[in-house]
């Protein structure tokens, strides 16, 4: 590894541990719920995922906003699923491992 790879990937590191992802994730779950009315029979994993990738961008820029878009990408399913069982933007952060 190049110290330039390298140095790049400590910039990274550092950009997104810079953010209180947990406080984030929380507040996106509740801009989905917001945005759904909390009604989720009819979203779809797609229309959860489109949204969620907007409230990304809207949200960070550069590394921030890649990490958060690769989360959404991965997450979104299983986010769906835990807003339809009742669980609350705490639970469904900590069960993505974003909170603790």
């Amino acid at each position: 590894m190049s110290r330039l790879t390298l140095l790049v990937l400590c910039a990274l590191v550092a950009a997104v541990a810079s953010v209180d992802m947990c406080a984030t994730c929380t507040t996106m779950c509740g801009d989905a719920r917001a945005n759904f009315k909390n009604t989720w029979g009819p979203v779809t994993v797609n229309d959860l995922k489109t949204f969620m990738e907007q409230d990304c961008k809207n949200k960070f820029s550069g590394a921030e906003g890649l990490a958060c878009k690769a989360f959404v990408d991965q997450k979104s399913s299983q986010m769906l699923d835990d807003f339809k069982a009742g669980l609350t933007d705490q639970q469904i952060c900590v069960k993505g491992g974003i909170c603790t």
